[in-house]
C-alpha cells in the first residue's frame, strides 16, 4: 500500500466517505442560472455586443454587461450543441471579460479584474483586490437584455463554476473561494501600472514580503550566507520574513524546484507578461499545500485564454549609472473551440553595479560588484485540450537560461580578484488531465518534473594554484518529481447552499547534489502525503438571520510522510462569519511541520568550511576589530509550528467599490530552524546567545576545535590581518540551527477604492502596510528572549505602499510612495540608528487608439534616495541590503505592441 496513514487521519477519510453517501443521483444542474444540458447555437462571428445579445435570447437569459467594455472587440462564431457556460466561454475568450452569475436566469459580464462582490456589493470573502478595474456593481448605462421569464433564485453559493471566476489559491476544492483566508489579489493592471520590469522586483515591493539572503538585490555583499548561497542570482518570495523556505511558490498550482541550494523558487525565472495574476496568500496553508506553506503561498497564474501576438520592450537605465537593463519579450497566444495555447518569451540583459559607482560601497577594494551582471533567457508554454468526454488536457512548462558574472576583490596581502561566473538551467513541467464523471465532481491527475541546474567556476588574479582558473567548482542541482491525484465536488446541496469538498493524494521525490571542490554532499528524500477538505456555507442569503448575513466553516487536514524525518499531520480549521452585508470577520487555526531543507543541512555542517572574519569587537576588546572563527552546527531536527489568523473586511454602503481589510497573525515555533545574526552586540549579550559562543583561551585550543570537526575544516581568512588561527579567542555557530522557540505577530491593513469621475475617467486609490509587532527569538530554554525585529538585516516593523491612479482609457497616471521605518543598527556598540527609507515611484502610460500600441514612461525612487547609512558589516558596505536599494533613480521606457 502507498499511503500509511496515521489512525486520526484514517477516521477523517472514513468521516469524509460517509460524506459522499448523498450522491446516489448526479444533480440535474451544474449550479444557478446555467443548466447543464446542452442547447442549440447559432452565432456568426460577429461584434462582440451583437454576439452577446444573440447569446441571451437562444439561451432564453437575461444578460447584462457595459457597452464600452465590449467596444472594438469580436466574438468567434459559435455553432453547434453547448451547455449554456461552455458557449459564453467560447464568446468570452482572448478578451478581459468574463461572466458572473446573479440569478438564476441572469449574466452578469464584467472585466476579469472586477471584485468578486455579488450585484448589492455585499461582502463575499476575504479576497482583497489591488487592481486597476471597474466597479462591481454595472454603471448606469450598463445595457441589459431580458428574455422570456423565469422562476429565479439567488442562491449565491451555487453559482456554476464554468461561469465564474474560480479562485484557486487557498483551497483545493474548485469552484470555492475560501472565505476563512486572507488573500491579496493583483491582476494584469495592477502588476503593469506598479512600473516594476521583473516579477521578482514586484514581489519584493510587497510589505509582507522581506528580502532574505536569495534576493538578487543582496548581490554578493550581505555576508557569508550572501556571498556562498546566491550562486544563482535569484530573488524569492519570503513572506513575513520567516525565509523563502518558509514560503511556498507555485506556478498554476503547482511546485517549482528552488534556487540557491535549495532555499527558494526564483522569481526572475517567469516572464512578467505571461502572468495572468498574482495570488499572495499570507497565512499558513500546510494543510492544503504541505508543510512548508508556513509564512504563506505566492501563486503565479499564467495567461489562460489570450488570443493575439504581443511584443514589449523595455529600457531602465540609473541615473548614478550602472546597472542598466534591456529587456524584450514576445508573447503569443491562440484559442479555438475545445482549448487554447500561449507561448512567451523573454530575454534580459542587466549590467552590473560596481560598487565605486555608489558612494555607500566606494569603500571597497575595487573592482567590486555590487550587483552581478547578467543575461537571462525565459519561455512559458501554458495549454489545454479538451478532449471529449468533459475530459481536458492540460500543460504548463517554464524554461529558463541565465549567465551571470561578479568580481570580488580582497585587500589582503596581497590583493587579489575573484571573478564568479555562473550558468543555470532551470526548468519546470506541469502536465496532466482532468475529468468531470458526473455533476460538477472533478478528477484530477497531473504529474510534475522541476529542476535547477547551476555551474559555478572562477577566476583568480593573481592565479591561486591548485585551483586552475575557469574550472567548474559548484554544480548544485535541486530537482522534483511529483504525482497528484484530487477528487472535488459538491457532497450535498439544501437551503440555497453546497457544502464541497476534496480528497487527494500526492508522492514527491526532492534530491539535491552539489559538487564542491572535492565534497560531494547529496541528499535525498520522498514525500508521501494524503489530504481531504471540506468548505461548509451554514447560513447563506436564502437562510440569513438577523445579524447572521452569512457563515462559513471551512477544515482541511494533511498528513505528510518523510521517508527522512518521520511523519505530521497538520489540520487548518477556519470561520467566515458576516453579520450584515457590509461587515465580515473570519478566523483560522493552522499547524505546519518543516524539515531542514539542502541549503540548511548544507550550512549545518559548515559545508567544509571554517571563516575567519573581522570588524566584530568583542569584550575583551570592544574598540577593536578583533577576528571571530564561524562555524557550523552538527545536527538539525524538523520544526514545528502554531499559526492564528483572525481578520476583519468592510465595504462601505455609500461607496461600494472601496474595501478595507484588517489582518492579524501569530505564529509560534518550536525548534525553528533560523540563522542567527552575527554582529557586535553578539558577544556582549551572552544570556542571548550563549549557546552560540564558543571561548578559547589559547591558540592550541582554538587548532584543537578546529582539528575536531567533522568533516575536516578548510580556513577561509576574510580577515584584513590574514593571520589565520593565530589571536582567535571567540567562536561563533554561524549557519543554521534549532532555536529553542519563536513567536512572530503582526496586523496588515489593506484598503482599495475606485472612484468614477465621470465619463471614462477612473480614480484607484490603494494602501498596503505591514507592522510586525514582534519576531522574539529564544536560543535555548534558559536563554533570554531577544526581538530581532527592528535589527540591522532583520524585518522591519512597518513597511507600506500608498498608490493611487487615474485613466481615462487613453492616458494613465500613477504614483506610489514607498515606506520603511528607522530601525537598531546592531553593528555599533551600543546599538546605533539606521533612519527610515522613503521612495517615490511613477508611471504614465498612453495608449495610442486602436493601433494596439501602449508607450509607457517609469520612475522608480524618483527622489533619487540613498539607503540609510549603517555602520560597515561584512565587507565594508555601508548599508543594509536585507532593507534597502542601491540602485537609486530608475528611468524606464517601456512599448508594447498588441498584433
Amino acid at each position: 500500500m502507498l499511503f500509511r496513514l496515521p489512525r486520526v487521519y484514517a477516521a477523517a477519510l472514513t468521516l469524509f466517505a460517509l460524506f459522499l453517501s448523498p450522491l446516489a443521483e448526479p444533480a440535474a444542474t451544474t449550479g444557478t442560472g446555467a443548466r447543464a444540458e446542452k442547447s442549440r447555437f447559432d452565432i456568426p462571428a460577429e461584434d462582440l455586443g451583437k454576439a452577446l445579445r444573440d447569446f441571451a435570447i437562444q439561451a432564453k437569459c437575461n444578460l447584462s454587461y457595459d457597452p464600452a467594455s465590449v467596444e472594438h472587440l469580436k466574438a468567434p462564431a459559435i455553432k453547434g450543441d453547448f451547455t449554456e457556460p461552455d458557449a459564453l466561454s467560447l464568446i468570452l475568450r482572448g478578451t478581459h471579460l468574463r461572466a458572473v452569475n446573479i440569478n438564476k436566469n441572469t449574466i452578469q459580464v464584467l472585466d476579469r479584474a472586477t471584485s468578486t462582490s455579488d450585484s448589492n456589493s455585499a461582502l463575499t470573502g476575504a479576497v482583497v483586490r489591488l487592481a486597476y478595474a471597474a466597479p462591481d456593481a454595472p454603471p448606469p448605462s450598463s445595457q441589459n437584455v431580458a428574455a422570456p421569464p423565469e422562476a429565479s433564485s439567488s442562491a449565491e453559493d451555487n453559482k456554476t463554476p464554468g461561469l465564474e471566476e474560480i479562485v484557486v489559491t487557498g483551497t483545493n476544492i474548485s469552484g470555492v473561494e475560501n472565505k476563512t483566508v486572507p488573500l491579496l489579489t493583483f491582476d494584469r493592471d495592477a502588476i503593469d501600472h506598479s512600473g516594476y520590469a521583473t516579477l521578482s522586483d514586484f514581489i519584493t515591493a510587497l510589505p509582507q514580503n522581506v528580502k532574505s539572503g536569495t534576493n538578487s538585490a543582496d548581490g554578493i555583499l550581505s555576508g557569508i550566507t550572501g556571498r556562498f548561497n546566491n550562486v544563482e542570482n535569484s530573488t524569492a518570495a519570503n513572506l513575513r520574513g520567516l525565509g523563502s523556505n518558509s514560503t511556498l511558490t507555485l506556478i498554476n498550482g503547482h511546485r517549482v524546484a528552488a534556487s540557491s541550494f535549495g532555499t527558494g523558487v526564483d522569481l526572475s525565472m517567469i516572464p512578467l507578461s505571461a502572468v495572468e495574476r498574482i495570488d499572495v496568500l499570507t497565512d499558513g496553508s500546510s494543510a492544503v499545500y504541505g508543510a512548508d506553506a508556513i509564512g504563506g503561498v505566492v501563486n503565479i497564474v499564467l495567461r489562460k485564454d489570450f488570443n493575439g501576438e504581443e511584443t514589449g520592450a523595455r529600457l531602465d537605465t540609473l541615473s548614478r549609472g550602472g546597472g542598466e537593463l534591456k529587456q524584450i519579450g514576445q508573447s503569443i497566444g491562440r484559442t479555438w473551440s475545445t482549448g487554447g495555447a500561449l507561448a512567451a518569451f523573454q530575454f534580459e540583459d542587466s549590467n552590473a553595479l560596481r560598487s565605486d559607482q555608489r558612494t555607500f560601497t566606494a569603500g571597497l577594494p575595487k573592482p567590486t560588484d555590487t550587483l552581478p551582471s547578467s543575461k537571462r533567457y525565459s519561455g512559458v508554454l501554458s495549454a489545454h485540450q479538451d478532449l471529449g468526454g468533459s475530459l481536458e488536457a492540460f500543460l504548463d512548462a517554464v524554461l529558463e537560461h541565465e549567465i551571470s558574472q561578479r568580481s570580488i576583490t580582497d585587500a589582503g596581502k596581497p590583493p587579489h580578484e575573484q571573478i564568479i561566473d555562473s550558468k543555470t538551467n532551470s526548468t519546470s513541467a506541469s502536465t496532466g488531465l482532468r475529468w468531470q464523471p458526473f455533476g460538477d465532481w472533478h478528477l484530477e491527475g497531473s504529474a510534475l518534473f522541476s529542476q535547477v541546474d547551476t555551474l559555478i567556476s572562477e577566476d583568480f588574479i593573481p592565479a591561486e594554484p591548485p585551483y586552475i582558473n575557469g574550472t567548474p567548482y559548484l554544480n548544485p542541482i535541486e530537482t522534483i518529481k511529483e504525482g497528484d491525484i484530487k477528487l472535488d465536488g459538491t457532497l450535498w446541496s439544501s437551503g440555497g447552499s453546497s457544502v464541497k469538498g476534496a480528497v487527494g493524494a500526492s508522492y514527491r521525490q526532492e534530491d539535491f547534489s552539489v559538487i564542491q571542490i572535492l565534497a560531494q554532499p547529496i541528499s535525498s528524500h520522498h514525500v508521501r502525503a494524503a489530504f481531504a477538505e471540506i468548505y461548509a456555507p451554514l447560513v447563506t442569503e436564502g437562510n440569513a438571520l438577523a445579524w447572521v448575513r452569512k457563515l462559513d466553516v471551512s477544515a482541511a487536514v494533511r498528513d505528510d510522510s518523510y521517508s527522512d524525518f518521520g511523519a505530521k499531520t497538520n489540520p487548518r480549521f477556519g470561520v467566515f462569519f458576516a453579520p450584515i452585508d457590509q461587515v465580515s470577520l473570519r478566523v483560522a487555526y493552522s499547524t505546519s511541520f518543516r524539515v531542514p531543507d539542502a541549503t540548511e543541512l548544507f550550512t549545518a555542517v559548515a559545508a567544509d568550511r571554517i571563516i575567519i572574519e573581522s570588524h566584530i569587537p568583542q569584550p575583551n576588546d570592544p574598540a577593536g576589530n578583533a577576528s571571530v572563527l564561524l562555524f557550523g552546527n552538527q545536527t538539525l531536527h524538523p520544526e514545528t509550528s502554531r499559526n492564528l489568523t483572525a481578520g476583519l473586511d468592510y465595504v462601505p454602503t455609500a461607496v461600494p467599490s472601496t474595501r478595507f481589510s484588517l489582518n492579524y497573525y501569530r505564529i509560534l515555533f518550536n525548534n525553528r530552524i533560523t540563522i542567527p545574526p552575527f554582529s557586535a552586540s553578539v558577544f556582549l549579550n551572552p544570556q542571548i546567545y550563549a549557546p552560540l559562543i564558543r571561548q578559547f583561551p589559547n591558540d592550541a585550543a582554538v587548532e584543537a576545535f578546529v582539528a575536531g570537526l567533522e568533516p575536516p575544516q578548510q580556513v577561509f581568512d576574510l580577515s584584513a590581518a590574514h593571520t589565520g588561527l593565530a589571536g582567535i579567542r571567540y567562536g561563533y555557530s554561524y549557519g543554521a540551527i534549532n532555536a529553542a522557540h519563536v513567536k512572530t505577530e503582526g496586523l496588515d491593513f489593506v484598503a482599495h477604492s475606485l472612484l468614477s469621475l465621470g465619463g471614462a475617467n477612473k480614480l484607484t486609490l490603494d494602501f498596503n502596510a505591514t507592522y510586525i509587532r514582534e519576531l522574539e527569538t529564544t536560543f535555548c530554554d534558559a536563554c533570554t528572549s531577544t526581538d530581532l525585529a527592528n535589527t540591522y538585516g532583520q524585518p522591519l516593523k512597518l513597511r507600506l505602499r500608498a498608490a493611487s491612479g487615474w485613466s481615462n482609457g487613453t492616458v494613465s497616471a500613477n504614483a506610489a510612495v514607498n515606506f520603511a521605518n528607522a530601525y537598531s543598527d546592531t553593528n555599533l556598540l551600543p546599538p546605533g540608528r539606521v533612519s527610515s527609507f522613503t521612495t517615490l515611484d511613477f508611471n504614465t502610460s498612453w495608449h495610442i487608439g486602436a493601433s494596439g500600441t501602449t508607450l509607457s514612461l517609469i520612475v522608480l525612487n524618483a527622489l533619487n534616495s540613498n539607503p540609510p547609512h549603517t555602520a560597515p558589516a561584512f565587507n565594508d558596505v555601508g548599508y543594509d541590503p536585507t532593507n534597502a536599494d542601491p540602485r537609486g533613480r530608475t528611468l524606464s521606457l517601456q512599448a508594447r505592441q498588441a498584433w
